[in-house]
């Protein structure tokens, strides 16, 4: 019986966790790892908000990010698998997808074609936001480029809400990380 109750919840979540996918550190408050669902071995993104060592405001913020990207369903905004919470971590499954800033990097398309694919990708990512705003009543008060993912197919996917607020909110939210202060807009 005391083994229940001493039982590592991670063992429970149902998704492999593998290798670190670099480009967020200092850019989110997640780290983005692959990963494989477990039975299928179908691929999936896992990202990681480390409790331990972090303030309890980042900690409300990463829970409030899991609790708003598992109700956000557009076809331009991530797709949410599962999420676990333990301890030390807490992990959030959505579908593959890589940081628009590496995929961008490694993007084999030159002229014309690579302009009207960034094109269509800024496309999909306004059309994530207009459901936000008019759907949702929600401001994301953080697009940029590490707030922005592509999937397997190609298609840009909006992620990164953790400072998502009601569009009746007047102060924007404090960002715990400081390049994306970059992103916030000018005071008046």
């Amino acid at each position: 019986m005391w083994s229940f109750f001493s039982r590592d919840p991670s063992k429970d979540f149902s998704f492999d966790i593998g290798e670190l996918v670099p480009s967020l550190e200092n850019k989110s408050v997640w780290t983005l790892h692959k990963g494989k669902r477990k039975g299928s071995n179908e691929e999936v993104s896992v990202f990681v908000f480390d409790s331990k060592n972090n303030s309890e405001a980042q900690i409300e913020i990463a829970k409030a990010a899991v609790k708003r990207l598992k109700t956000l369903r557009h076809p331009s905004v991530l797709t949410y698998l599962d999420s676990l919470e333990s301890e030390k971590l807490l992990y959030l499954a959505t579908e593959y997808v890589d940081p628009l800033g590496n995929h961008l990097e490694n993007l084999s398309l030159e002229g014309p074609q690579k302009d009207l694919y960034i094109a269509w990708g800024i496309f999909q990512i306004t059309r994530a936001l207009s459901f936000l705003n008019n759907d949702g009543n929600l401001r994301h008060n953080n697009v940029n480029i590490w707030s922005v993912f592509v999937n397997s197919s190609g298609e840009w996917k909006l992620g990164g809400v953790e400072y998502v607020t009601s569009v009746q909110d007047v102060n924007p939210p404090f960002k715990f990380i400081s390049p994306l202060d970059v992103y916030s807009p000018r005071e008046e």
